[in-house]
């Protein structure tokens, strides 16, 4: 008996050695999975690379890499909902997801670095991160000489590295940024010892400024420099976004010699960045990992460089959303080009697939891996691709449609024969057929995307547009030493203001309560601030109380106070607030649309579903209430007051900056110059409008400014605050929300504030308003108004102005500092 065990285990344990060394042989076997390098520029144009035609320039690093590997001349970035385009390339391509769906923080989705760190590949970055520093150990597990921003001198890069997590103090880079990147991508591969590697160098070149090292020998002579084939003096209209940052690096009308000179220091800027580049690929040629790495290169987006009248990124041409893409290494073929078409955030999911890494749940990119061995296999059928709320475009490979649903213009573009959009099409009626078709196919393609907004609106913008010229404020008034500062406070009934004018008398006499009112009194008597002018609807003058709603002061009072203790110009304040208006319907901002057909028609079946019951209601014979004739509305009275109070917004502040020399003679002979904007409102959006706030206040913002002319005019967001010492609920918590989110958006960050309105709350007339009606005496000498109106109480409305004026110094303060 103990012999046959002894047996059994013998033979088991020889089983156990065999099943062990023929794992042992197979994983031997198995081929080790694909290294990544993934090189990625900031702003590069896909026509910037000898290699693929441009005879110009002088890149022989990218001229290897195109030799080796495959070559897209149809890459995109599928657009931005922001200027800083960047920040939602990067997203894209680090997510898999798509323009509408993605989290430009980078922190709510799997991003495919992480996926391949849990796939057992070590990951690494070093360079530029435009999308929250906080979200870096969420996508590698090392990170160094980090530039956590948009755009900086690259000769003083503020760089950081990841330790426990985090990124430590920045510090100055000791040469051109550049350069930093290229020594941390080598230093990786030397220091990696074994498994696959994704190592991504996210250089910050060829952005603005154009800066390279002087002993950097390749020049170019702007005198010889070719002008883009599409070159414009300007845009032949308003693309929505005329004067944003970029737009501003040159002016209008754009000169033949100064693009020249541009893109002469462009270039050598894509030579110098090239050079980086060769670096990195002669280590890696040296390393043991040469034969198994995959090379990818590509650029965030490309720019316009004087291109259609441009200069940014910020349109739906080919030169600003097409990239380069080139992708090189094992199992690829060499010296080819291909047609096929493909996004950005393609690109990820398609190493993948050659990685054998498992995708992100969220991922929505396609693979086009079969392309690379075989460049006539085609990726995607057609492509869309959206700028903010002011530019949508489809592409299919040949034709292209751009359109402009603000100013009701649209571009059609044979690619085939006019790849560089120069003639358009559209307006030809034998084109009549393929724009329709275009068309409905583009809706269908929102559709698929989660793009809501419309490619038609009922009242489009003038699309003619001027631009400024050299020293001109908005308006046409020429700068000079002194300035009008012109704030607008717009909101509904809380900025028209509620405390009464007697409370704000007795609690200024109340020994209690006088020294709170101090410095708006002198001698007895309210300041009229001969600094500080007002104009509220139908009344203006110099500031002091009773500039609110009829009897009563709001905001302004302190506000303005502020505003004309800080600076030494005068200050005018344009107050546009009607109570009861909504940022969902009455405010609602142009590039929001109007709710979709089906919204619309259910509100006009229940407005003349209205009119039929109060009609059956009337009284008989004579009727006084007028109920019995009123009219059936119609389509047209449901969309009129969308957008209404926006438009007589507008149309107040520029009636007052055509004549406020005559309304206000003082300001004669002074310049105009809009230096702020304060929003107060949200009570009404709670009853249907909470859930897209966020939105429309995103539009406002960004409609405001444009139809102001002052792209980065500072915002002060007061939070509606009703709750006061009580936590939000419901719709109101989810507007608070909303309006504090503002401060974190992209391109609003630094320019736009949110302040919490219930923190500042009067205590004394929150906790004595239960019990108003008992105690009226004493409630006159405490507050005026319901809670919706924060009481009416002074105290809580002067806190506020304040709090708005201390916000508002601080986002000026930071635009001086940015200048």
């Amino acid at each position: 008996m103990r012999m046959a065990q002894a047996l059994s285990w013998r033979i088991l344990a020889l089983a156990a050695i065999f099943v062990t060394s023929v794992s042992a042989a197979r994983a031997e076997n198995r081929p080790t999975p694909p290294n990544i390098l993934f090189l990625f520029a900031d702003d590069q144009r896909a026509d910037t690379i000898a290699a693929l035609g441009n005879s110009v320039i002088q890149t022989p690093n990218l001229d290897r890499l195109v030799k080796r590997g495959v070559a897209f001349d149809r890459a995109y970035m599928q657009g931005a909902m922001q200027g800083a385009t960047c920040v939602p390339s990067r997203a894209m391509l680090l997510s898999g997801m798509s323009l509408f769906r993605i989290d430009e923080k980078l922190k709510r989705d799997q991003t495919w670095p992480n996926a391949f760190g849990k796939a057992g590949y070590t990951t690494f970055m070093t360079g530029k991160w435009h999308n929250e520093p906080e979200s870096i150990p969420l996508s590698f597990q090392n990170a160094r000489s980090v530039f956590a921003g948009g755009m900086t001198d690259p000769m003083k890069a503020k760089l950081s590295d990841m330790r426990d997590g985090r990124l430590g103090k920045p510090i100055v880079a000791p040469k051109h940024a550049c350069a930093v990147f290229a020594d941390e991508a080598i230093r990786f591969l030397a220091d990696h010892k074994s498994g696959p590697f994704f190592s991504y160098v996210a250089f910050d070149a060829p952005h603005d400024p154009h800066i390279v090292p002087d002993v950097f020998s390749i020049r170019y002579d702007a005198a010889k420099m070719a002008l883009p084939p599409n070159f414009l003096p300007q845009h032949p209209w308003d693309n929505g976004e005329m004067t944003v940052r970029d737009e501003k690096l040159l002016p209008w009308p754009r000169t033949p010699d100064r693009v020249r000179e541009m893109n002469a220091e462009y270039y050598r800027y894509i030579s110098y960045l090239d050079s980086q580049i060769g670096r990195i690929l002669d280590a890696l040629d040296a390393s043991p990992y040469a034969k198994n790495t995959i090379v990818v290169f590509s650029a965030d987006s490309g720019v316009a460089r004087g291109s259609h009248g441009l200069i940014g990124k910020q349109n739906l041409y080919e030169h600003s959303i097409r990239v380069p893409l080139i992708i090189a290494g094992p199992g690829i073929v060499a010296g080819k080009r291909t047609d096929a078409m493909c996004y950005l955030f393609d690109m990820l999911p398609t190493l993948s697939r050659m990685c054998n890494v498992p995708d992100p749940k969220t991922s929505e990119g396609r693979d086009f891996s079969a392309t690379l061995t075989d460049p006539t296999v085609q990726a995607r059928p057609r492509l869309f691709f959206a700028y903010r709320n002011v530019q949508r475009s489809l592409s299919d490979g040949r034709w292209k449609l751009i359109r402009y649903p603000q100013v009701n213009k649209t571009q059609l573009f044979d690619l085939q024969t006019d790849p560089n959009e120069t003639t358009n099409l559209a307006d030809r009626p034998e084109h009549g057929a393929k724009v329709r078709a275009l068309m409905r196919t583009l809706a269908f393609e929102q559709e698929q995307f989660g793009d809501n907004a419309p490619l038609t609106l009922s009242n489009p913008m003038p699309a003619e547009w001027t631009p400024l010229k050299p020293n001109q404020q908005p308006g046409g008034k020429t700068s000079s030493a002194k300035s009008v500062k012109v704030f607008i406070l717009a909101g509904q009934s809380n900025m028209e203001g509620k405390a009464p004018n007697e409370l704000l008398e007795s609690q200024a006499n109340d020994p209690k309560t006088k020294d709170f009112f101090a410095h708006l009194r002198k001698d007895g008597k309210w300041i009229v601030r001969n600094d500080v002018f007002i104009k509220f609807l139908d009344r203006k003058g110099p500031l002091t109380i009773g500039f609110g709603s009829p009897g009563r002061t709001g905001v302004e009072l302190e506000f303005g106070t502020i505003m004309g203790d800080h600076f030494d110009e005068p200050v005018l304040l344009i107050k546009t607030a009607w109570g009861g208006h909504s940022l969902c319907k009455n405010f609602r901002p142009p590039s929001a649309g109007l709710p979709s057909e089906e919204a619309l028609k259910k509100e006009l079946e229940q407005a003349q579903e209205t009119v039929r019951r109060n009609k059956k209601m009337a009284p008989k014979g004579d009727d006084i209430t007028g109920r019995k004739y009123a009219p059936m509305p119609t389509m047209d009275d449901i969309k009129k007051p969308y957008g209404l109070s926006y438009r007589n917004m507008i149309a107040e502040v520029k009636d007052v900056q055509e004549y406020y020399a005559t309304m206000f003679p003082e300001l004669k002979g002074k310049s105009w110059e809009f230096a702020g904007f304060v929003w107060f409102q949200g009570w009404n959006d709670q009853y249907g409008g909470q859930n897209e706030y966020a939105s429309n206040m995103e539009h406002f913002i960004r409609d405001v400014r444009k139809d102001l002319n002052a792209s980065d005019l500072p915002f002060v967001i007061g939070v509606m605050g009703q709750n006061g010492s009580k936590p939000a609920t419901g719709a109101m918590l989810t507007i608070q929300k909303a309006q504090l989110a503002m401060s974190d958006v992209a391109d609003f960050k630094g320019n736009v504030k949110a302040i919490r309105i219930d923190v500042l709350v009067d205590k004394d007339a929150e906790d004595l308003y239960p019990t108003w009606k008992e105690n009226q005496e004493r409630w006159k000498r405490t507050g005026g108004d319901h809670g919706y109106h924060y009481y009416g109480s002074a105290i809580w409305f002067n806190r506020i102005g304040k709090a708005m004026g201390v916000a508002m110094l601080e986002l000026m303060n930071n635009r001086k500092s940015q200048d």
